[in-house]
């Protein structure tokens, strides 16, 4: 209380008023917020212990009120300012609500929508969380790591962990244009009866990419084991926001430094969250380099002097259209959803299908493939299905057309999927076999590719789709089937070719060592060209799986 009222003091006699300490409030570590009143008015007086320049703390105060007005949960600060010590406080009006333990899945959508209230309202002079990050995992790495290198085995083999991982994205570029909040926890978010009203703790706000915020938050549910579900939300949200990459750097940067804090002050817990923390540095690196590897956000819209492989497919018929008047039946009158549309090759079939009351969305992560989809057949949308921008119980139908192998994190794509499903609702989420095409398999193993599992489908398969489509829907609800009707049959080797080029980014990193790319083309080339002359043609077997899930309950 002695620190409070020293700090009070100042306060009053900065600005005038008359505010008395009263109590600490419950939670925070470092100098707490404190209630205070001048007999009219309650309010929370917050400061940090620590010299900012002159002029910051206006900065913060403008950011956080640029912010509220464009709808972002945080109090009004009344007055502000810094200490004879440089010290940056603030008094802010007191909001009659309260902090969780832990988020759950109903609250955490509320949070994110709250988080997403600060894209583009980078303030200016206030603290680069972005800049931050890279000191913390680069240019002062040394200094960083070493209380945890000091601490314990675990931690060690956490440093360890986070040094493998972030050394192959140092040339990441970390996004700048949004507000950061820089300590989101759970006891710095304020909820009454299930509503977010209140970020709190906010004199460390900054600029940066909001994906740190959402680290944070993935970060804490990991360490204390949270909802699984909140925290997948948290995960995904943070990857399509700014990238797997710079999400797997913010929250790396982010379990540094909460861990070294936690050795200076709860440092028998720190073996074991160092556990927790290494399993999840593992699994965010698995999927930042998914995504390095696969273009597809960026990717050009396919095309060239010569057809693709699937452009051979026999007999010769309308494959699209004889899907949807065969096993892919849509409503003629509703609402369908092609996720992960491309280009829009299913696009025209389905809006053939549809009435001119009904409603068609296209939407992709890619903003160019997406502007190749003629207006007039679908409403465009360049969307991440892991987060999608579409509100719940919206459609009868969901089309997801080999694409859902191409997705970082799979539970959050076909979570989301599932959501914007009316009640009694279907999604079509059509795959391969992992056995499928497998004379390509069989030319990129003799070639000098090391593991099948390149090629890209065994992520989301006939063999593999169900568990995954089970975290979303009821066993019950899920029939799988498998259609062997086709085979690729092609005549020109150079398409073939074609191919292992287009998928270059997820096959070259799959090499053997010492196996080069253009001796893997040569070879194929070579057996290619010999197949077609001595059979007249390469054919590729095709298994294609159909699973259809329905929304119930």
């Amino acid at each position: 209380m002695a620190a409070a009222e020293h700090v009070v003091a100042q306060v009053n006699a900065r600005h005038g008023r008359e505010w008395v300490v009263r109590e600490r409030l419950a939670g925070g570590y470092n100098q707490g917020a404190f209630l205070v009143d001048d007999g009219d008015t309650t309010a929370v007086l917050k400061w940090l212990e620590h010299a900012v320049d002159a002029g910051h703390t206006d900065a913060v105060a403008t950011a956080v009120a640029s912010a509220r007005g464009n709808g972002w949960p945080a109090a009004r600060w009344i007055v502000w300012g810094e200490t004879a010590e440089g010290w940056p406080y603030h008094v802010a009006e007191h909001i009659e609500a309260g902090s969780v333990e832990a988020f759950d899945a109903s609250l955490a959508p509320a949070v994110i929508a709250a988080v997403e209230r600060q894209a583009s309202l980078a303030p200016l002079g206030v603290v680069d969380y972005s800049a931050h990050t890279r000191r913390v995992l680069f240019d002062d790495a040394a200094d960083a790591f070493a209380p945890l290198l000091a601490h314990s085995a675990p931690a060690r083999a956490l440093v360890d962990e986070v040094r493998a991982a972030v050394d192959t994205h140092a040339g990441v570029d970390l996004p700048v244009d949004d507000l950061v909040h820089g300590n989101l926890d759970s006891e710095n978010v304020l909820v009454r009866d299930g509503d977010v009203v209140a970020f709190v703790d906010v004199l460390g706000v900054g600029r940066g990419t909001r994906a740190y915020d959402l680290a944070s938050l993935a970060v804490v549910s990991s360490l204390w084991q949270w909802d699984r579900a909140a925290h997948d939300a948290f995960v995904a949200t943070g990857t399509a926001v700014a990238g797997a990459p710079a999400f797997l750097l913010s929250a790396c940067a982010q379990l540094v430094e909460l861990l070294t804090f936690g050795v200076a002050n709860w440092p028998h817990d720190v073996d074991t969250l160092a556990v927790r923390a290494s399993s999840l540095v593992r699994k965010l690196a698995a999927e930042a380099a998914f995504t390095d590897r696969s273009f597809h956000k960026v990717a050009p819209v396919p095309g060239g002097p010569r057809p693709s492989i699937y452009e051979c497919r026999q007999p010769v018929r309308d494959w699209v259209g004889h899907l949807f008047d065969t096993v892919v039946p849509l409503p003629r009158d509703g609402r369908v959803l092609d996720a992960g549309c491309g280009p829009g090759a299913y696009v025209p079939g389905a809006r053939a299908r549809l009435s001119r009351a009904a409603t068609l969305v296209a939407l992709d992560i890619n903003h160019e493939r997406v502007g190749c989809i003629d207006a007039a057949s679908a409403d465009r949308i360049a969307g991440d299905v892991q987060a999608l921008p579409l509100a719940d119980g919206t459609f009868d139908v969901v089309i997801a057309m080999h694409m859902l192998y191409h997705v970082p994190n799979l539970r959050a794509a076909v979570c989301e999927l599932r959501r914007v499903l009316r009640e009694g609702g279907v999604l079509y989420a059509f795959t391969n076999s992992e056995l499928a095409q497998f004379e390509l398999t069989d030319l990129y193993l003799k070639h000098g590719g090391s593991t099948a599992s390149a090629m890209g489908d065994a992520r989301f398969s006939n063999e593999s789709g169900r568990p995954i489509l089970e975290l979303a829907f009821a066993p019950d609800d899920i029939e799988m089937y498998e259609l062997r009707e086709s085979e690729l049959v092609v005549t020109d080797p150079e398409c073939i070719v074609d191919e292992f080029e287009r998928l270059k980014y997820t096959l070259e990193p799959g090499l053997r060592s010492g196996a080069s790319w253009g001796d893997l083309i040569d070879g194929v080339r070579h057996d290619a060209t010999a197949t077609v002359a001595q059979d007249g043609a390469f054919r590729i077997s095709e298994n294609h799986g159909l699973f259809v899930c329905r929304k119930r309950g």
